[in-house]
């Protein structure tokens, strides 16, 4: 019901940013529809006039669910490495710093266990 109510208020105002949002957020998690969430979050990025601190928000939650919900570490290093290069001084590129470190471990350990 949440979503159906977003898709009507984003009808009537494609550029609804808040309801755009919301239903990225319900597809992610509740919906389990991570690749549609991504897409609408692509849609908010692509949005003009967005605070850039909107923006690095979008595409941590992009990375984070191509990670955690499609499974695919690579894609959602290539967003964080976006969020760094784009918006270098934010908390959420700080964070990203440190989400790229902790894949790079991951990848280590994955590769000594299979050696």
């Amino acid at each position: 019901d949440a979503a159906n109510a977003c898709v009507e208020l984003l009808k009537h105002d494609p550029t609804d940013v808040p309801a755009r949002e919301r239903l990225a957020r319900l597809f992610a998690e509740p919906l389990d529809k991570p690749a549609l969430a991504i897409e609408q979050v692509n849609l908010l990025l692509e949005m003009p006039d967005q605070p850039d601190g909107r923006r690095a928000e979008w595409l941590s939650l992009a990375a984070a669910w191509q990670i955690r919900y499609l499974h695919d570490p690579d894609t959602g290093r290539k967003t964080l490495e976006r969020l760094i290069r784009e918006f270098p001084h934010s908390a959420q590129a700080f964070a990203a710093r440190r989400r790229l470190q902790l894949l790079d471990a991951e990848a280590k350990a994955r590769s000594r266990a299979g050696a």
